[in-house]
């Protein structure tokens, strides 16, 4: 929609508001609000996950810039409630991803041996929980760790604990 095209236009603006974003369509904030109910998010979780998205992005690609810089660049005023905010939605705190990446001389596949991944996996249907693991750790290595024509050069133990509802 027009709104969620302007909303993510607009995430690194410090003052983007309901009401900001309501006054750029010509409509009450309360329609704003109606017009958005339908969503699995609310608007403000919406641009906190947008923001943080961007964040963790920016952080994993741009070694040279600060982690504060970075989150003032995605509307973050306060770098400690980036912080806060970034270990509750990833579990680990913007340095350790940043570590996790290997903008600090390591190897990114080596740096997952220093990064403990939990995945709540009690979502999915037991025989889809491997695929969501690995998938977890394909994202956090930045590869695909899917085999290429029964190539073995990639070669990544892990161990998953399942803690889901204990279904096998």
């Amino acid at each position: 929609t027009r709104i969620e095209t302007y909303v993510r236009q607009h995430l690194t603006d410090p003052g983007l508001s309901p009401e900001k974003i309501a006054r750029a369509h010509s409509v009450s904030v309360r329609q704003l609000y109606k017009l958005w109910s339908g969503r699995e998010l609310g608007l403000a979780e919406w641009i906190m996950r947008g923001r943080l998205e961007g964040a963790r992005q920016d952080i994993a690609q741009d070694g040279a810039a600060g982690i504060a810089a970075v989150a003032r660049r995605w509307g973050f005023t306060d770098p400690t409630h980036f912080g806060r905010r970034f270990r509750a939605a990833y579990g680990i705190s913007p340095r350790e991803w940043r570590q996790a990446q290997g903008h600090q001389g390591r190897n990114r596949i080596s740096a997952l041996g220093r990064v403990m991944l939990l995945l709540d996996t009690s979502r999915y249907q037991v025989n889809d929980r491997a695929e969501v693991v690995r998938g977890g750790l394909a994202a956090l290595a930045g590869v695909d760790l899917a085999p290429l024509n029964g190539d073995a050069a990639m070669k990544l133990r892990f161990r998953a604990w399942d803690m889901g509802d204990g279904c096998n």
